[in-house]
């Protein structure tokens, strides 16, 4: 179905038609699903909670795996954007209806600017296969029977044409005034779309809705000829629409800041590789004291002191530490 490219009229202006988790969570205090650690600081245990069965060296430091995580996101929007940066082809003009059509019910058209018109619509479906109409109305037509104007100039255009291969232009005033109540509105074929893109179309819609205000400079005629004259350079080039820039620098921003965030949450972490499971994640931990050094360990999770390496007796494991 055709849609708008895009319009305006004189009391108005114009208008157009976190990733994935790779650092362990840890808390001081017990969470549900969380299991109790221990390390060892200046002869005291020290415990905390984590969501992890283990506290690798890897989830303490970035690593290149991190790294090619965050860059997955600008190289999928890479991948999606590089088939729309090919030149558009020209449309074939295969489509029933190809006749170049000027149709001024209302004269707001000089003799030589329709002849200026429709010399610059067959240079525009030469060089893109599309065929532009321009038909202007009284506002009389539309405005008992239509709620707006875009919905008229869709009904126009369905009624006028079997294709979707057309550019209608449709321009609205009341009869024998020159700069009164006036409305313009172009309505694409689907077609079209891979030609008349959203840059091209809001730039053209710019350009005529600001000349047709300056009537000074300006008339009907002259606003929909320098509206094609300003698109010219435009038409059939490699283009990137205005959302795949931004979603392009907010690819960017993702691949830089991700890694950044992940380092600072490694790096609270810091000295917590090797820590050791306790035997409950929720009873209190049963320490014991070392008879050679006096630092205090867990009980029943080593063999030899974690301070000096002086064997732990088994019968010390075994009995309940003195109060």
């Amino acid at each position: 179905m055709p849609h708008s490219s895009g319009g305006g009229s004189s009391s108005g202006g114009s208008h157009g038609g976190s990733g994935g988790s790779f650092v362990p969570r840890v808390s001081n205090t017990y969470l549900q699903g969380y299991h109790r650690f221990v390390v060892y600081d200046k002869n005291r245990p020290r415990y905390f909670y984590s969501n992890r069965e283990a506290i690798k060296r890897s989830d303490t430091r970035l690593t290149v795996w991190d790294i090619l995580f965050w860059m997955i996101y600008p190289l999928l929007f890479l991948l999606s954007v590089i088939p729309g940066l090919s030149v558009p082809e020209k449309m074939p003009l295969n489509y029933p209806q190809t006749e170049i059509v000027i149709q001024d019910n209302t004269d707001q058209l000089t003799g030589m600017e329709e002849g200026k018109l429709r010399e610059i619509f067959q240079q525009f479906q030469a060089k893109t296969g599309i065929t532009p109409t321009l038909i202007t109305f009284p506002n009389s037509q539309w405005r008992e029977s239509t709620p707006s104007f875009e919905k008229f100039a869709f009904n126009t255009y369905v009624s006028s044409f079997q294709d979707e291969s057309h550019w209608l232009l449709c321009y609205s005033s009341d009869p024998g005034a020159a700069d009164g109540d006036w409305y313009w509105e172009g309505m694409q074929g689907n077609d079209t779309d891979p030609i008349l893109t959203e840059r091209i179309t809001n730039s053209f819609t710019k350009n005529v809705q600001r000349c047709l205000k300056d009537r000074e400079h300006y008339t009907v005629g002259e606003s929909f000829i320098q509206g094609f004259r300003d698109i010219e350079p435009m038409l059939m080039k490699r283009s990137i629409s205005s959302e795949q820039i931004w979603v392009g620098i907010l690819m960017v921003v993702i691949a830089v800041v991700g890694p950044v965030i992940t380092w600072r949450k490694k790096r609270k972490l810091a000295g917590l590789e090797g820590a050791l499971r306790c035997p409950s994640d929720t009873f209190p931990a049963t320490e014991n004291t070392c008879s050679a050094c006096g630092g205090v360990y867990v009980r029943g999770i080593h063999t030899v002191c974690p301070y000096c390496g002086t064997p732990i007796p088994q019968e010390n494991e075994d009995r309940e530490p003195e109060a």
